[in-house]
C-alpha cells in the first residue's frame, strides 16, 4: 500500500492528514547553481512542497528523452536538490503543460505545423486548436497518442526512485488545466469527440507511479457555466483546480467563476497566480492572491499553490515565447537571486497562520459560501469566514472578541467556544491606492489599522499576540 493516499481530497502523508502547501519553481527557466539557494527560499518563506513541469520539449534532446542534464535538463539533479532542501515535490509532466512555453512545452516535430501528417486538434468552427499561434496535435491522431504515452512512461521512470517516503515525490499532476486548457471552454470549441477524464486518467496510469494524481481544472469562461459542468468531473486523477479568474475582491463575475471551481469538488488549489502580471496586473500585489487563496480555503479546497514562488530567466531558446519577456514571474516572493522579494513576507505571515491552522483548515467540513453574500460562516465548527465587498464594515463575533473589516477584506478565524485562537486577516481596497482598515478586539484590548493590513493573530507562551506585519513594532499582547 502507498505511503501517500488522498482521503476526500486531502493529501495523506503515512495515514496523516496534511495541507498541501506548495510554490511552484520551474526549474528549467534557471542554471543548476541556482537551485540549493532558491529552494531554501522556498522553505524560508514557509512553503513545505516545491510543484514544477517536467516540460517534454526540454528534456527531449537529439531523439531521446534525458533526466540526467545536461544543465536545467538535469531533473535527476534537482529532485536531489529538493530532497536536500527538505520539501516535498508535486512533478506536473503534461504532456501539455502551457506554462508560457512554445506548443505548450511539447516538441516542434509534433506540431501539425511542422508534420503535416498529424491530425490538429479542432478549435472554434473546426479550425486548429492553436498556442501561441501554432496548431495543436490530435490526441484522436494515433500517432500521437503513442508518442505521449511514450513521454510519460520516460518521465515515470525518472520520478519513479524519488517516490515518498524515501524521495520527496508526494504527487503528480495529469494533464493541465484539461488537456490544452480547455476545460473553460465551449463544449464546440475543443475536440468534441474527446472525453476529459478518460485521457486525464490515461496520463496518470501512462506514468506509472505509486502515487496521488491531481487534474488541475480551470473555472469557468464568462457566460460557460453549463458547458464548464457538462465535461463532468474525472474521478481518477483526484480533483484539483488553477486560478485565473481575477480579482475576487473586487469582480463579482471573478468571484461567481472561483467560487464554482472551489466549491465543485474536495481538492486543492494547484496554481494561484502570484506573480504574473501581464494576466492581471493586480496579481503582482500579494493582497489579491491571498484573498483568493484564503477564499478558496474557506470554501473547502485542501490546499494552496504560489505560481511562480520563484523569480527565473526565460531560459534556452527553445523554451522561448515571443511577448513573453524575462524574468519569468517578476513580482514572486522569491527573486531571480534567491533574496526576498516585496511578496516576501506577506507570504511568510500567510505560511505561518497555516503552519498552525492548515491541516485543520484542510480536513473541517465546509457548508460552502454563496456568491453574494457579504459575511459567510463557511465552516461547521471552530472556522469562521468573513468575507466582506462592501464599503461599509463588517464584523464578525463568536463570544467575547470582535474582528471588524472596512471596505475589501477577509478574515479567516479560529475560536473555541468564546475564545478566539487565532486569526487571519487582510484588507484588501486598493483603489485610490488605500488598504481597508482592519480591526481586531479581543478582552478590552484593541488594534487597529488604517495602513497596509497584514495580521495575523498566534499564541506565544500560552498568551495570544497580534502582529501587524506593515509595522513589527505594532503588536498588542493580550491579556
Amino acid at each position: 500500500m502507498s505511503e501517500v493516499t488522498v482521503r476526500d481530497g486531502v493529501l495523506q502523508l503515512a495515514g496523516r492528514p496534511s495541507l498541501l502547501l506548495a510554490g511552484d519553481y520551474p526549474y528549467y527557466r534557471d542554471e543548476p547553481r541556482c537551485w540549493p539557494g532558491k529552494l531554501a527560499a522556498i522553505r524560508a518563506a514557509g512553503l513545505t512542497t516545491v510543484s514544477f513541469y517536467v516540460p517534454w520539449r526540454h528534456h527531449e534532446l537529439d531523439g531521446r528523452f534525458v533526466f540526467d542534464g545536461p544543465g536545467s535538463r538535469d531533473l535527476t539533479g534537482f529532485l536531489g536538490a529538493v530532497a536536500d532542501a527538505g520539501l516535498f515535490a508535486l512533478a506536473k509532466p503534461g504532456p501539455h503543460v502551457h506554462a508560457e512555453l512554445p506548443l505548450g512545452g511539447l516538441p516542434d516535430r509534433l506540431g501539425p505545423d511542422q508534420d503535416s501528417r498529424l491530425r490538429p486538434a479542432r478549435g472554434p468552427g473546426g479550425a486548429p486548436l492553436r498556442s501561441h499561434g501554432r496548431a495543436l496535435p490530435s490526441l484522436s491522431d494515433p500517432a500521437f497518442a503513442a508518442e505521449v504515452d511514450r513521454w510519460l512512461a520516460a518521465a515515470g521512470d525518472a520520478l519513479k526512485q524519488w517516490r515518498f517516503p524515501n524521495g520527496p515525490l508526494v504527487a503528480v499532476q495529469a494533464g493541465n488545466e484539461g488537456l490544452y486548457g480547455e476545460t473553460a471552454l465551449a463544449l464546440d470549441e475543443y475536440d468534441p469527440d474527446r472525453e476529459l477524464g478518460p485521457d486525464l486518467a490515461r496520463f496518470a496510469d501512462a506514468l506509472g507511479l505509486d502515487v496521488p494524481a491531481f487534474a488541475n481544472l480551470s473555472p469557468p469562461a464568462p457566460g460557460r457555466y453549463a458547458a464548464w459542468r457538462a465535461r463532468g468531473l474525472p474521478g481518477h486523477p483526484h480533483y484539483g483546480f488553477t486560478n485565473w479568474a481575477g480579482d475576487t475582491a473586487t469582480d463579482d463575475g471573478a468571484l461567481d467563476r472561483y467560487l464554482l471551481a472551489a466549491t465543485r469538488a474536495r481538492g486543492p488549489n494547484l496554481e494561484e497566480n502570484w506573480s504574473l502580471g501581464w494576466a492581471y496586473p493586480g496579481w503582482c500585489n500579494p493582497a489579491t492572491p491571498i484573498f483568493n487563496g484564503l477564499l478558496g480555503l474557506a470554501c473547502g479546497a485542501t490546499g494552496l499553490t504560489v505560481y511562480t514562488a520563484c523569480a527565473t530567466g526565460i531560459g534556452e531558446p527553445h523554451l522561448v515565447v515571443p511577448g513573453v519577456e524575462a524574468p519569468y514571474g517578476a513580482d514572486a516572493p522569491i527573486g531571480t537571486d534567491a533574496t526576498p522579494g516585496p511578496a516576501f513576507a506577506a507570504l511568510r505571515v500567510l505560511t505561518h497562520f497555516l503552519a498552525a491552522e492548515g491541516v485543520a483548515l484542510a480536513t473541517a467540513t465546509g457548508t460552502g459560501p454563496v456568491a453574494g453574500v457579504d459575511l459567510i460562516d463557511a465552516r461547521r465548527g471552530p472556522f469562521h469566514f468573513l468575507f466582506n465587498r462592501s464599503p461599509e464594515p463588517r464584523r464578525v463575533c463568536s463570544g467575547p472578541f470582535t474582528v471588524r473589516l472596512a471596505g475589501y477584506g477577509v478574515a479567516v478565524l479560529r475560536a473555541d467556544g468564546g475564545r478566539l485562537l487565532s486569526a487571519y486577516c487582510k484588507g484588501v481596497d486598493e483603489r485610490g491606492g488605500r488598504h481597508a482598515p482592519v480591526e481586531i478586539e479581543v478582552a478590552g484590548s484593541r488594534l487597529t489599522t488604517a495602513g497596509p493590513c497584514d495580521l495575523a493573530l498566534v499564541h506565544r507562551a500560552g498568551r495570544p499576540e497580534i502582529r501587524h506585519t506593515g509595522d513589527p513594532a505594532d503588536e498588542v499582547i493580550f491579556a
